[in-house]
This record gives structure tokens, C-alpha cells and sequence, in this order.
């Protein structure tokens, strides 16, 4: 019997134009072609420069967004014949490694449009929004501010620094993220520990903490990038080594902790 061959994929039977995109916290940056990048201030600015239909390829973080922002955006881009596909972040990264190519936004943009137009990885178009998922999100922020209030978020850090072990033993990254050079930054540890908590995965914990440009705003969110990585960005960390800190962090609280219930 012949060997089944691939998937077939529905961004392959779709004639629209391709655009690849990509965005950081400033900008989002574009291309056509997988050679030329344009650079615009938003999605919206990007959205309103085209003229004809096109199928979009992303990361999957736009699913990271309010879901009403979310809802309005793609409607819209619907009604004007565009189509919204995504794939997951990772990917991104192990084809930019792969291929030895520099990290940068514009090259990130690029890499996306080799990832769809020359693999077979699964695209898919955009979902929905999760309306379950908007719901623990916006319930864990909610309780999150209430141990603000009762002055818990103290215990939360003293907690997470209680798994990761005294600051001073960090290795230099992990120090140059994790806090300010002499001691633990308590509101992103504590912010860190309850995310973690309350997330199953990986891609849980990234999205409830917003470590994406384009992310719902929340208070979580805010502890991450207002009250840490602005300083750190400061001292010179750059936002790829701060995210993967985070993601060393997780999985050290995370094998300290049982999985959440929901």
C-alpha cells in the first residue's frame, strides 16, 4: 500500500497573496515576499495599508489578546476579504536556529513567511476566541488583585524564592532577570508563582502573564512589564533572555508544584 502523503493544508488552497508578519512591543514588521520587510507602528496601521485580500500568517500570540480587541480586529479584516492563519511561536525560533539566522524582528518576519511557503507545518486559521479561557484568565487576575490588596503578594515571593534558592547563588542571567543584582524583584516573583500555580503549560503561563507584545493588558501583565522588565531592560537585558528566565523559572516552580484543577 503507498505511503499517505501530506496534510493537505488550507492556507495551500487559499490564492490570496501571502503576508508574513511579525511584532515586538514597538512595531510590527511586514513582508510580501520573504525578502523585503516593511515596518509599521501597529497592526491596525498594517491592516489599513492593504487593498486587496491577502491571507496573513502569524504566531499564534494573537490569541493572546482581549478577546473583544481581538473579536472587533478580526472581524473587520474578515469583512475586507483578509484571513488571519497561525502557527505556534516555537517554531519560529527552531526554524531562525536551524538556518543560523540572526534574531532580529525584521528576520523573524522573514523566517515566518520560509515557515509557511517552503514547510509543511500545520497552519491553521485563526480560532475563536476560548471563552473558558477569557474566563480563568480574567478570574486569576481578579484574585490576583485580592492578594494584592489583603498584602499577600509578599508571601507569593517569598514562596517562589523559597523553590529557585538564594539570589546569590543564581547563575548571571537568571540574577539579571529574576531581580535587580542584589536581591529578588518580589512583585515579578510573585506574579511568576501565582501564574504558575495556575497554569497546566507553558504556553498557559505565557499567555496569563501577557509575555507578548500584543497582549491583553491585566494586571499580571503589568507586574511583568511595568514594575520589571522596563528596569531590566535598563540594566541591558534584552527581552529574549528575559522571557526564556521565565520560562527557566516556570519549569523549576512548576516541577515544585502539583498541576492546577482548573
Amino acid at each position: 500500500m503507498a505511503a499517505a502523503g501530506p496534510v493537505p493544508r488550507a492556507i495551500d488552497y487559499d490564492p490570496r497573496p501571502l503576508a508574513a508578519l511579525d511584532w515586538s512591543f514597538k512595531d510590527v514588521h511586514v513582508t510580501f515576499d520573504g525578502v523585503d520587510v516593511a515596518r509599521f507602528r501597529s497592526v491596525d496601521d498594517f491592516l489599513a495599508t492593504l487593498v486587496r485580500p491577502h491571507k496573513i500568517v502569524a504566531e499564534s500570540t494573537f490569541e493572546s489578546w482581549d478577546a473583544r480587541r481581538r473579536r472587533t480586529v478580526v472581524e473587520a479584516l474578515r469583512a475586507a476579504g483578509h484571513e488571519i492563519y497561525v502557527f505556534r511561536p516555537i517554531h519560529t525560533a527552531r526554524s531562525r536556529g536551524s538556518s543560523a539566522t540572526e534574531k532580529s524582528d525584521a528576520n523573524d518576519a522573514r523566517t515566518i513567511h520560509r515557515i509557511v511557503s517552503s514547510t509543511r507545518l500545520h497552519v491553521y486559521p485563526l480560532p475563536d476566541v476560548d471563552p473558558a479561557w477569557e474566563e480563568r484568565r480574567d478570574r486569576a487576575n481578579r484574585e490576583y488583585q485580592r492578594l494584592r490588596l489583603a498584602g499577600e503578594k509578599a508571601q507569593l515571593a517569598e514562596q517562589a524564592a523559597a523553590v529557585l534558592g538564594p539570589y546569590r547563588l543564581l547563575d548571571d542571567d537568571a540574577r539579571a532577570v529574576l531581580g535587580n543584582g542584589s536581591s529578588y524583584s518580589p512583585s515579578l516573583l510573585a506574579a511568576v508563582f501565582f501564574a504558575t500555580a495556575r497554569s497546566r503549560s507553558r504556553d498557559e503561563f505565557e499567555r496569563l502573564l501577557g509575555l507578548h507584545g500584543s497582549a491583553y493588558p491585566s494586571l499580571l501583565r503589568s507586574e511583568v512589564h511595568h514594575h520589571s522588565f522596563r528596569h531590566a531592560r535598563r540594566r541591558g537585558v534584552a527581552w529574549s533572555l528575559y522571557r526564556r528566565e521565565l520560562r527557566r523559572a516556570f519549569a523549576r516552580l512548576k516541577a515544585a508544584r502539583p498541576a492546577p484543577g482548573g
